[in-house]
C-alpha cells in the first residue's frame, strides 16, 4: 500500500544511502509502509492512504486524493484522524425508484381522484342540475359534460360556476 503525507511535515525513518534513517518530509511525500511511525501518523490524521499512484495523488490543498474524493473525511469527534466517508442520501430525482411517483404524476393522480368523486356525486343528484350547495368540483364537471373545457373551468371560482350554471339553464 502506498501512504502519502498529508501534514505540514513529519521526521519519517527511511532507508538513505547511508541506511536507516529518520528523515523531514514534507507535505505529498510518500511514507514508507514500513515506517514505525506510520500508524501513529495515520492516527492523528497526517498520513493517509493513497490509491496505487506512485506518484502522489495531492490536490493543491495538500489532501489526498481519498480525501478530496470524499472517500474519508476529518473524523466526527474533532480530531485530525480520517474517517470513511458516510454514504450520500439519494435526493428524489426524476428518476425515481420504481413505486414512487414524482410531484407530477401525483398531481395528475389527486386531480384524477377529485374528478372521480366529483363525477359519482353529481350522478347521485339524478340528473337534477347542482346549485351552490355542491363543491365546485362537481360544478365543473356538470359544466364538462355540457362542452366546457376542464382546464378552463377548473381555474374559475365557484361564484362564476354557479353564473354559468346559471346561464345554461336558461
Amino acid at each position: 500500500m502506498t501512504y502519502q503525507l498529508v501534514g505540514e511535515c513529519a521526521y519519517i525513518s527511511t532507508n538513505t544511502a547511508l541506511g536507516r534513517a529518520k528523515v523531514l518530509m514534507h507535505k505529498g511525500a510518500l511514507v514508507p509502509d514500513d515506517a514505525p511511525e506510520l500508524k501513529h501518523l495515520l492516527s492523528i490524521g497526517m498520513a493517509a492512504r493513497v490509491g496505487g499512484d506512485e506518484t502522489g495523488g495531492v490536490n493543491a490543498a495538500g489532501e489526498p486524493a481519498a480525501v478530496a474524493d470524499g472517500i474519508v473525511v476529518p473524523a466526527p469527534d474533532g480530531s485530525r484522524a480520517l474517517a470513511p466517508a458516510e454514504p450520500e442520501q439519494d435526493t428524489p430525482a426524476d428518476d425515481a425508484p420504481v413505486g414512487e411517483q414524482s410531484d407530477e404524476d401525483k398531481s395528475a393522480a389527486d386531480t384524477a381522484e377529485r374528478r372521480r368523486v366529483a363525477r359519482e356525486k353529481l350522478a347521485a343528484l339524478g340528473g337534477k342540475t347542482p346549485d351552490g350547495r355542491q363543491s365546485a368540483d362537481v360544478l365543473v364537471e356538470y359544466l364538462v359534460a355540457q362542452g366546457g373545457s376542464y382546464d378552463d373551468l377548473a381555474r374559475a371560482e365557484k361564484p362564476d360556476l354557479l353564473d354559468l350554471v346559471k346561464q345554461r339553464q336558461s
